[in-house]
Order: C-alpha cells, then sequence, then structure tokens
C-alpha cells in the first residue's frame, strides 16, 4: 500500500475537480482510479517534488476502501546519493 501526492493546478481547477470530477467524495483510505500526468513540481530546481496532475473533466472512480498504513520511518540516505549538483 502507498500513497501519492495529487496536485490539480489552479484555484479555478480545483473548484472542477471538487464539483465536476468526484475530488469531493474521495476519502482517507479510498482506493481509486484516476487519469493524468507524472509532472515535477516546481521544474527546473533542485527541490523539486514528483506529483500527478489529473486531466481535468475525467471522473475520479472509487475501486475499493482499505486501512491506512503507518508511516514507515527511513534515513536521510535512503533517498540521497552524493550532494547538489552530482547528487542522485
Amino acid at each position: 500500500m502507498g500513497g501519492i501526492l495529487v496536485r490539480v493546478g489552479t484555484q479555478a481547477d480545483t473548484v472542477g475537480a471538487m464539483a465536476v470530477d468526484g475530488f469531493g467524495n474521495v476519502e482517507r483510505g479510498d482506493i481509486i482510479k484516476i487519469t493524468g500526468r507524472i509532472e515535477e513540481f516546481p521544474t527546473q530546481r533542485m527541490n523539486s517534488t514528483t506529483q500527478f496532475r489529473p486531466i481535468p473533466g475525467i471522473h475520479i472512480d472509487i475501486i475499493g476502501s482499505g486501512p491506512i498504513p503507518a508511516p514507515t520511518r527511513l534515513p536521510i540516505d535512503s533517498f540521497t546519493l552524493a550532494g547538489f549538483p552530482e547528487g542522485q
């Protein structure tokens, strides 16, 4: 089990997603089917985040529900090798 950062975009996009695309119906633990793109935000920066951006107008389907997993603690060296800008 896992999770993902979903970022809709502008405030107008968010209003549309809540009202039309089904974002207002999703609760913690729901298993969903969603269509979108994988992006880095902000782009061209050392500290960016990988995000999933839904495609407006495509409804979210709730396909199940499950327990919310406990967080997993990992040391920082699990996420980076070497320093900026050579690091990975």
